[in-house]
């Protein structure tokens, strides 16, 4: 079932992915303003994956579900059997879609179907990524989140007008490393926010 649902989504990214320009907020940080109430949204930092005339895409990557054993994930997405140990952590990347699979990562590997965000980040769709993983050639930091956040034309431009978020630079240091709890407080004391 997910693997069916992340088609979907890396379609759309790959549809929507282009070189930020000067105004786009691609490759940088949403983060909460404290006073926010939404509770999709409260307390979170969301990385844009995407942000452009059509609207913006991004997933959460401080809410954590769970840990799942590797071989776990790869069934999940029918794939075969692998080698592979450990745990990954999933995310809850956002409301739309919980079903579908975003995976963000570090640019140290590229296939397929990867596209790089300011030359820091990376995404490839989930399939590609986790054979990688267990040929032991994927990237070295990875956030597999389940559903993300997407904005229409112009709505995500008018909640930063209501002050809703705050924008931040995105740091690999931040977004894949650290407590997930403490990612939020981070990033505001990188803008200087009092709480």
């Amino acid at each position: 079932m997910l693997r069916r649902f992340y088609f979907f989504v890396w379609f759309a990214i790959a549809a929507g992915v282009t070189p930020a320009s000067a105004s786009s907020l691609s490759g940088k940080l949403l983060v909460a303003k404290p006073d926010m109430r939404d509770p999709n949204f409260g307390g979170s930092v969301v990385f844009l994956i995407d942000h452009g005339p059509a609207g913006a895409f991004g997933i959460i990557v401080n809410r954590p579900v769970r840990a799942v054993p590797v071989p776990r994930v790869f069934e999940l997405f029918d794939l075969p059997g692998a080698p592979a140990d450990g745990t990954l952590t999933l995310y809850r990347g956002g409301p739309v879609q919980p079903e579908a699979a975003v995976v963000l990562h570090s640019p140290d590997y590229r296939g397929e179907g990867t596209q790089v965000i300011l030359d820091r980040f990376a995404v490839t769709p989930v399939v590609e990524v986790l054979r990688a993983m267990a040929k032991g050639t994927g990237p070295r930091d990875v956030i597999l989140a389940l559903g993300y956040a997407g904005w229409a034309p112009g709505q995500l431009e008018a909640e930063l007008a209501r002050e809703a978020w705050v924008v931040v630079p995105a740091a690999p240091d931040l977004v894949f490393h650290g407590d997930e709890e403490g990612k939020w407080r981070r990033a505001l004391d990188r803008q200087g926010v009092d709480l």
